[in-house]
């Protein structure tokens, strides 16, 4: 396979992260996401806790990390999103493949942005009202009217590049880890706080040996790396010549993986300190936890920061997936950004 030239079929020249800074914040943008913030803390609590924990970390470690740094060299070697590197693979039936990955985000997308919409919906309802519970924030069209509401958002960011990209990560991402940072310290002080590291320190080896947690843990390293959907092909193709990608690569598995630790930290502490199985499930952060903030002390400050948190992981991963659907409409049907942006 050989590499396309960076200005390619007479495109004007391709952009670039600034610094090798840049691109680890918007990879750990584009990686951490409601996979780190929403999945994976009821993925641990329905798999076994710490053993579930230490199978996630090997998963990353021999298999996260290896395809994350392939997928990045993959999209560097040819300056080009998911098309571009496939047809480079395997001719005219590689390039089909791209298109079909372009495909799949498309349709997570059709959830995501909807989950994303709820986020965006209940943040500014608790800096309005207050925590609005799940069967009233539901209720009628809101739901659709914020999903609109976060697609215009990522179209503006999608339409201005990988400019307005890098920005929004040195801006959202030291904030995404303070605020994670403190919920996580917060949630120490609660009556649950001890049992939620107790259950991160537990462990069985039945469990661990299960076929099942293998298959789930590597399913979930997989989902919070970005491994498999296109996102650090297109990332990987905007990188610089003189960045390291290995060690760029090995900073976002750790950086992403300690935000997933603490927001783990963060939800089980809730979830003892109020009586209720670690295995709840998905509801947890739309369902049961604003009825949850409504008995804290400070509760509503705690919901403003809490879905502020989730609707920026939400956003940052948001505008990462249709990347990679704007990349290939720009490089192989010479669409403009905006166009691209707004299909």
């Amino acid at each position: 396979m050989e590499a396309e030239p960076a200005e390619g079929r007479g495109a004007v020249k391709r952009p670039e992260w600034t610094s090798q800074r840049a691109f680890i914040l918007a990879s750990v943008a584009g990686a951490v996401g409601l996979g780190s913030l929403w999945r994976f803390p009821y993925i641990v609590g329905e798999n076994g806790g710490g053993t579930f924990i230490v199978a996630y970390l090997v998963c990353i470690l021999a298999v996260g990390l290896p395809l994350f740094i392939l997928e990045t060299s993959g999209g560097s070697l040819v300056s080009r999103g998911p098309v571009g590197l496939f047809r480079g693979i395997g001719g005219k039936y590689g390039s089909w493949f791209g298109w079909l990955v372009v495909g799949v985000v498309l349709m997570v997308m059709s959830y995501y942005l909807v989950v994303t919409g709820w986020s965006l919906g209940y943040f500014v309802d608790a800096v309005r009202v207050g925590p609005r519970h799940f069967e009233d924030f539901s209720s009628g069209y809101a739901s659709v009217w914020w999903f609109f509401a976060a697609g215009v958002l990522v179209f503006f960011v999608v339409r201005r590049g990988v400019r307005s990209v890098e920005w929004l990560a040195k801006i959202l991402m030291p904030l995404l880890i303070v605020m994670v940072a403190a919920l996580a310290i917060y949630a120490q002080t609660l009556d649950g706080g001890g049992r939620a590291l107790e259950f991160y320190g537990t462990f069985d080896l039945a469990t661990f040996l299960a076929p099942r947690t293998w298959q789930v843990a590597a399913g979930q390293a997989f989902y919070s790396l970005g491994v498999g959907t296109g996102i650090l092909i297109t990332y990987g193709s905007y990188i610089p010549k003189n960045v390291n990608i290995v060690t760029s690569s090995a900073a976002v598995a750790v950086t992403n993986s300690v935000i997933a630790l603490a927001a783990g930290i963060m939800v089980f502490s809730v979830i003892f300190t109020f009586g209720m199985a670690p295995d709840t499930g998905s509801e947890l952060s739309f369902v049961a936890f604003p009825r949850i903030f409504d008995e804290l002390a400070g509760g509503r400050f705690i919901a403003i920061v809490f879905f502020g948190l989730l609707f920026s992981a939400a956003f940052t991963s948001s505008y990462s997936w249709l990347m990679v659907v704007a990349a290939p409409l720009r490089e192989e049907l010479r669409m403009s950004n905006g166009r691209s942006a707004l299909i």
